[in-house]
Parts: C-alpha cells; sequence; structure tokens
C-alpha cells in the first residue's frame, strides 16, 4: 500500500552536521545496509517487517533512464513481471556481513564486456562516483560510450 507504510515506534537518528553532502537533492538518507552498523537496536526494514508493514525484509530499486520509466524504489519486494528485463542474477555478499561488499570480476552492457581481475564492489545508488584502478576505469568508460 503506497503511503500507509509505518514502522511503529522505531528509533531514527538525526544529523546535526555534515560535511561532503553540498550537492545532494534531497530531503535526507535512508540506511539500507543489511545489518546496523552504528548502536542502534535495529534497523528501519526490521521494524517494517516486525510491525507488518512490509511481508519481506526486501527492497528493491529500478533507475529509470529516461521520462517514459521513471527510478522506482520498491520496500518488501519486487515486481519482475513489471521492471525486469531478463534474469535477475542474486550474489552473496562478502564478509563482514555488516556491508553489501560484492565480488566483482566483470561488467557487461549489451553486447560489450569489461573482464577484471576479481576485486570488491560496494554497490551505492547514492554515490556519484566509481573508485577503481585507472587502467579500469577507462576500459569501463569506452565500453559506455560506444
Amino acid at each position: 500500500m503506497p503511503g500507509n507504510v509505518c514502522a511503529q515506534n522505531h528509533r531514527i537518528s538525526a544529523v546535526v552536521a555534515e560535511t561532503g553532502l553540498d550537492t545532494l537533492v534531497g530531503d535526507g538518507i535512508l540506511g539500507l545496509g543489511p545489518d546496523t552498523l552504528t548502536d542502534m537496536p535495529k534497523l528501519f526494514i526490521d521494524s517494517l517487517k516486525e510491525s507488518g508493514a512490509i511481508d519481506q525484509r526486501q527492497f528493491s530499486f529500478l533507475i529509470g533512464l529516461d521520462h517514459n520509466l521513471p527510478s522506482k524504489f520498491m520496500v518488501g519486494g519486487y515486481d519482475l513481471a513489471k521492471y525486469a528485463k531478463g534474469p535477475i542474477k542474486w550474489h552473496d555478499t562478502l564478509e563482514p556481513k555488516k556491508t553489501w561488499y560484492l565480488d566483482w570480476t566483470g561488467v557487461k552492457f549489451g553486447d560489450s564486456a569489461l573482464e577484471l581481475e576479481k576485486t570488491v564492489m560496494l554497490p551505492d545508488t547514492g554515490t556519484s562516483f566509481i573508485s577503481l584502478p585507472e587502467k579500469t576505469m577507462n576500459n569501463l568508460l569506452s565500453i559506455m560510450h560506444e
């Protein structure tokens, strides 16, 4: 039920000072790590699940590339029939399980592929940069601009 999701009695933290987020367009940041990195007793998504507001401890996002398909963020599940254009590939996270660290061995854009030496990646929809070795970044950029 969009607009009717509530996590009863959930504690939140307030940020009273920040640096480096001057270009942030939005009202705030919602952390969705797989585990808490602070002394907070539970995550927001856990509170939603425990209160019955969502059925599954999941979230999903779609990054829309144009105005015909705007970006979407969904809590409590996903809609493969509506948003997936191909098979979904699931990845196990690496230790520590408090983050979304993944093994990264390559990336594909259409028919172009870039194979990498095995490295660790931290996907983050809120970041505006990617930190990679220069050679890898140059190869990635050349594929993206083809």
